[in-house]
């Protein structure tokens, strides 16, 4: 309690002090076997937002988000407990960063990042906004779809910032090419700036889908879809009752808030993207469809 004043950090049944996990680390890596890949996935800041006692109210300075709609998929939560939850998140992550932090300057004063690609990601965002909050949701909101992506190559001394939209699936091929092996021809990713000599395609559509309420290895008939090509993200919710063929449209670049769905006036730039996405749902689920 004296270090944890919300009660000790926990996800489902399982209580733990991410201290604990980075201690081993430190004491762990130098020993590892050269070459390796180690994966680690940290826990926080999954909820419950159990964070140490420093990080308790560091955000309590009385900001606000922008207000927005309810969506139809809404869960009902107030703005003001969205705005608490936000706050106790936030904190949650000032722990993580805090931790990381500290095993970041170990490798670095260690020289293990003298022959190692360090990546740090997640596998999805949180919603603190619309009603909703957490992950899961039927919606594709850039909270939930937008992760970070560090990488520290070998050596690295000077930071370089990417801004070109990526994908999760392009982190295999990536790691893959840097090590060289060989990079399998079913895999969907491309390689990441910085790891090819490959040109960026600024054409690119990268895809995100949310299916968790349809059948598996089946046909998409309930999910939700997401296209992201240049300045545009479309959206399609597609066999929910209620919200069988919905669509909204978003320039995420000078509306990253999504605010305003572009759907029904810019129709032109809809109807492209909408039939590039349904021709690409159509094509992943033609193995699944009979007949």
């Amino acid at each position: 309690r004296e270090q944890f004043p919300r009660d000790l950090p926990r996800h489902h049944d399982q209580i733990f002090r991410l201290e604990e996990a980075v201690d081993w680390l430190t004491a762990s890596l130098p020993d590892f076997p050269q070459p390796y890949l180690g994966y680690f996935h940290f826990s926080p800041p999954h909820d419950p937002y159990n964070t140490r006692r420093e990080f308790v109210g560091m955000f309590d300075a009385g900001w606000t988000p922008a207000p927005k709609p309810p969506h139809f998929f809404t869960l009902g939560h107030s703005e003001t407990s969205l705005q608490q939850l936000r706050r106790e998140y936030d904190e949650y992550l000032a722990y993580v960063d805090a931790e990381f932090g500290r095993l970041y300057d170990f490798m670095a004063q260690a020289g293990l990042l003298d022959n190692t690609y360090l990546v740090v990601t997640s596998d999805h965002g949180e919603m603190f906004e619309r009603g909703i909050w957490m992950h899961l949701t039927q919606t594709l909101y850039e909270p939930v779809v937008r992760i970070p992506l560090l990488i520290a190559k070998p050596g690295q001394r000077i930071r370089e910032d990417v801004r070109t939209p990526t994908s999760a699936v392009d982190v295999m091929p990536s790691l893959l090419h840097a090590t060289g092996q060989t990079i399998p021809t079913w895999c969907e990713g491309r390689l990441l700036p910085t790891f090819g000599d490959e040109p960026v395609d600024p054409d690119r559509s990268i895809f995100v889908v949310e299916a968790k309420a349809n059948a598996k290895s089946a046909a998409l008939t309930q999910a939700t879809f997401a296209m992201v090509k240049g300045a545009y993200k479309l959206v399609h919710y597609r066999g929910y009752p209620g919200y069988e063929n919905e669509f909204e449209l978003y320039d995420v670049q000078q509306d990253p808030e999504e605010l305003e769905n572009l759907y029904t006036t810019q129709k032109d730039v809809a109807a492209d993207l909408r039939h590039e996405l349904v021709s690409k749902v159509d094509e992943v689920n033609r193995p699944y469809v009979r007949g």
